[in-house]
């Protein structure tokens, strides 16, 4: 239960932190 927990956990920060950087560079790509 506890390595699902920790699973869950990075795969939420990781969309916190790559999300952001990927919506920015998408709209930075289309708007050149």
């Amino acid at each position: 239960m506890q390595m699902i927990v920790g699973v869950m956990y990075s795969i939420d920060r990781l969309l916190l932190v790559e999300l952001p950087i990927f919506i920015t560079y998408r709209s930075n790509y289309t708007h050149q």
